[in-house]
């Protein structure tokens, strides 16, 4: 102990009489010091490096995950779309088909009905309705603008024709005659015979002053009847 206690004295009387030697390790204090803030900021900042270098390298991962997993979805969808297509398509062929099925037996159907018709018309004169109590009201303008068979057309006319020349036989135009008929009329003598052939074809202007003459020749004769009456 005493020998301690000597040796720092000894120490604090030479460091007394040394200046200079305190004055460098004072310096020396400072600089160790410096360089232990220096370690300690060049840890954190090494902390700060490490940790961004894991979030950038969790965040590459992600990028990587996100990326097979879009390629994944992507796969899945366009799969999926062809599947989709295909089945529209199968769908959309198997409905043509019986659309024009249905359009065919539809046809087949007002084709036999129209003949059915026909055939009553001829037979009876009577319009039957048979189409129109065939279809839906939906298929009604469809049907009214549907075209015709050419010789079906020819048919209809030749019918028409027909009703038309015996138009004049049915019970109805028959009453229409014998209610609306003029009085008789005697006939009048011509004063002289000329042959209408000597002079040719009579132009319009010629003919409707003879059919005026002739209108006028009428209202005479009507006026000299209603006179006499």
């Amino acid at each position: 102990m005493k020998g301690d206690s000597k040796a720092r004295k000894y120490t604090v009387c030479w460091l007394s009489h040394h200046p200079s030697v305190n004055s460098c390790h004072v310096t020396f204090s400072a600089q160790l010091q410096c360089l232990c803030d220096e370690v300690d900021r060049a840890l954190a900042y090494l902390q700060v490096v490490s940790e961004t270098q894991l979030f950038q390298e969790r965040k590459l991962d992600a990028k990587f995950a996100f990326a097979l997993h879009r390629e994944a979805k992507i796969a899945e969808i366009t799969e999926t779309k062809a599947l989709l297509t295909k089945e529209h398509q199968t769908r959309m062929q198997a409905k043509q088909k019986k659309q024009v099925v249905e359009l065919e037996e539809k046809q087949r159907l007002f084709q036999n009905a129209f003949e059915h018709d026909l055939q009553l018309y001829k037979t009876t004169g009577l319009i039957a309705n048979t189409i129109a109590s065939m279809e839906s009201p939906a298929d009604a303008l469809t049907t009214a603008t549907g075209q015709l068979n050419v010789d079906d057309m020819s048919q209809l006319a030749n019918v028409l024709a027909t009703s038309e020349v015996h138009a004049a036989d049915t019970p109805f135009a028959q009453m229409l005659l014998n209610r609306f008929s003029l009085p008789t009329r005697t006939p009048r003598q011509p004063s002289a015979v000329v042959d209408l052939e000597h002079f040719g074809p009579l132009t319009p202007e010629e003919d409707e002053i003879n059919l005026q003459q002739f209108l006028s020749d009428v209202k005479l004769e009507d006026s000299g009847i209603a006179g006499s009456d």
